[in-house]
């Protein structure tokens, strides 16, 4: 592992720990929203369905678990993104 390297730092440039927090933080954001979205329209849309639908779908049920915990990392996700530069300040400390 240490073939050819003298000291054991590794330089990122310009950036400081403040820059990496705010880096971090703006992609768990991202990562949040990005990944529950698609099943939050998808809970979103069978809860649609069951309630618009004459027939009535009974084999599928609606997961309101599911639904619940989609809307809260959307929200979670969404606060990561609009306050990042706060939070890294704070944990910068």
């Amino acid at each position: 592992m240490d073939k050819g390297f003298d000291d054991e730092n590794i330089i990122l440039g310009n950036m400081n720990s403040l820059m990496i927090l705010k880096l971090a933080i703006l992609l768990m954001g991202f990562f949040l929203v990005i990944d529950y979205v698609p099943s939050f329209l998808y809970h979103i849309v069978n809860a649609f369905k069951k309630e618009v639908s004459t027939y009535g779908i009974d084999a599928q049920k609606v997961d309101y678990f599911g639904l619940t915990v989609s809307f809260i990392n959307i929200i979670l996700g969404y606060l990561l993104l609009t306050n990042y530069k706060r939070i890294a300040e704070y944990f910068d400390k």
